[in-house]
C-alpha cells in the first residue's frame, strides 16, 4: 500500500494544501474547491470550503496523534493482564503516561477546527 504525504500540512488562503517542509517551503499537494469553481453548486455554509481545507490540513497530525493515544491502551491492556495494582492505579497510570498524546490530540483537533 502506498503511503500519504508526510506532514506537516497547512491551508494557504487560496485553499491550497500544502507540505510545509522542514526548510519551510511549500509543496502543494491539492487544492479545496469553492462552490463557484463548479457548475450547479450549491454552497449550504459561506466558510464550507475554508473548514474542509483545515480538516484536510489537520489529518497527518490527527493520525499521529491518534496512533500515539493507541500505542498507549495497546500497551496498557497488555500491562493490565500482568497485574497493575486496582483498575484505579490502571487508569491514573495511563492519564500520566498519555498526557503527551492527549495534547498532541487536542492541537490537532483544534487545527481542524480553525480553534
Amino acid at each position: 500500500m502506498t503511503t500519504h504525504t508526510p506532514g506537516p500540512w497547512q491551508a494557504d488562503d487560496d485553499l491550497r494544501i500544502n507540505r510545509v517542509t522542514s526548510s519551510g517551503r511549500f509543496i502543494p499537494i491539492c487544492d479545496v474547491l469553492r462552490p463557484e469553481d463548479i457548475p450547479g453548486r450549491i454552497l449550504h455554509y459561506a466558510d464550507e470550503p475554508e473548514a474542509n481545507a483545515r480538516l484536510i490540513a489537520a489529518a497527518p497530525a490527527m493520525l499521529d496523534a491518534l496512533e500515539a493515544l493507541l500505542s498507549h491502551f495497546d500497551n496498557f491492556t497488555d500491562e493490565s493482564r500482568h497485574g497493575w495494582g486496582n483498575q484505579e492505579d490502571a487508569y491514573y497510570c495511563l492519564a500520566k503516561h498519555a498526557q503527551d498524546s492527549w495534547k498532541k490530540a487536542r492541537a490537532a483537533i483544534d487545527a481542524a477546527k480553525g480553534e
